[in-house]
Protein backbone atom coordinates (compact mmCIF):
# COMPACT_ATOMS: atom_id res chain seq x y z
CA UNK A 1 0.00 0.00 0.00
CA UNK A 2 1.39 3.35 -1.04
CA UNK A 3 1.30 5.95 1.73
CA UNK A 4 1.05 9.66 1.09
CA UNK A 5 4.16 11.59 2.16
CA UNK A 6 1.96 13.47 4.64
CA UNK A 7 1.25 10.24 6.50
CA UNK A 8 4.76 8.76 6.56
CA UNK A 9 5.56 10.20 10.03
CA UNK A 10 2.36 8.65 11.42
CA UNK A 11 3.09 5.29 9.84
CA UNK A 12 6.59 5.43 11.31
CA UNK A 13 5.14 6.24 14.74
CA UNK A 14 2.69 3.34 14.59
CA UNK A 15 5.46 0.96 13.52
CA UNK A 16 7.70 2.18 16.33
CA UNK A 17 4.92 1.64 18.88
CA UNK A 18 4.32 -1.91 17.69
CA UNK A 19 8.06 -2.71 17.67
CA UNK A 20 8.43 -1.31 21.20
CA UNK A 21 5.53 -3.37 22.49
CA UNK A 22 6.97 -6.48 20.82
CA UNK A 23 10.36 -5.85 22.48
CA UNK A 24 8.71 -5.39 25.87
CA UNK A 25 6.61 -8.52 25.38
CA UNK A 26 9.68 -10.56 24.41
CA UNK A 27 11.61 -9.24 27.42
CA UNK A 28 8.72 -10.02 29.79
CA UNK A 29 8.42 -13.60 28.56
CA UNK A 30 12.15 -14.18 28.97
CA UNK A 31 12.06 -12.76 32.50
CA UNK A 32 9.10 -14.95 33.45
CA UNK A 33 10.87 -18.02 32.09
CA UNK A 34 13.91 -17.15 34.23
CA UNK A 35 11.84 -16.26 37.29
CA UNK A 36 8.15 -17.28 37.23
CA UNK A 37 7.55 -15.17 40.37
CA UNK A 38 8.65 -11.87 38.76
CA UNK A 39 5.51 -9.80 39.29
CA UNK A 40 6.66 -6.89 37.11
CA UNK A 41 7.38 -9.23 34.21
CA UNK A 42 3.88 -10.71 34.49
CA UNK A 43 2.40 -7.21 34.56
CA UNK A 44 4.39 -6.24 31.46
CA UNK A 45 3.28 -9.41 29.67
CA UNK A 46 -0.36 -8.70 30.45
CA UNK A 47 -0.07 -5.01 29.54
CA UNK A 48 1.42 -5.82 26.14
CA UNK A 49 -1.12 -8.57 25.46
CA UNK A 50 -3.83 -6.06 26.29
CA UNK A 51 -2.32 -3.63 23.75
CA UNK A 52 -2.01 -6.29 21.04
CA UNK A 53 -5.61 -7.41 21.60
CA UNK A 54 -7.10 -3.93 21.83
CA UNK A 55 -9.53 -2.38 19.37
CA UNK A 56 -7.06 0.46 18.97
CA UNK A 57 -4.32 -1.92 17.81
CA UNK A 58 -6.73 -3.32 15.21
CA UNK A 59 -7.51 0.21 14.11
CA UNK A 60 -3.90 1.28 13.59
CA UNK A 61 -2.63 -1.82 11.74
CA UNK A 62 -3.71 -4.82 9.74
CA UNK A 63 -0.95 -7.02 11.14
CA UNK A 64 -2.42 -9.85 13.18
CA UNK A 65 -1.65 -9.47 16.87
CA UNK A 66 -1.83 -13.24 17.30
CA UNK A 67 0.78 -13.65 14.58
CA UNK A 68 3.17 -11.27 16.35
CA UNK A 69 2.64 -12.79 19.79
CA UNK A 70 2.92 -16.36 18.47
CA UNK A 71 6.19 -15.58 16.71
CA UNK A 72 7.63 -14.04 19.86
CA UNK A 73 6.48 -16.98 22.00
CA UNK A 74 8.13 -19.44 19.61
CA UNK A 75 11.28 -17.34 19.42
CA UNK A 76 11.80 -17.36 23.19
CA UNK A 77 10.65 -20.94 23.72
CA UNK A 78 7.54 -19.98 25.69
CA UNK A 79 5.07 -22.71 26.46
CA UNK A 80 1.80 -22.91 28.33
CA UNK A 81 3.35 -24.18 31.54
CA UNK A 82 4.14 -20.54 32.37
CA UNK A 83 0.58 -19.34 31.76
Amino acid sequence: MKVSADFVPYVNLVNAMIRQSAREYRRALKKIMADPFDKKAWESKEENEKFFNSDWYSYITNVSSEYIMDRIRKEVGWNDRYS
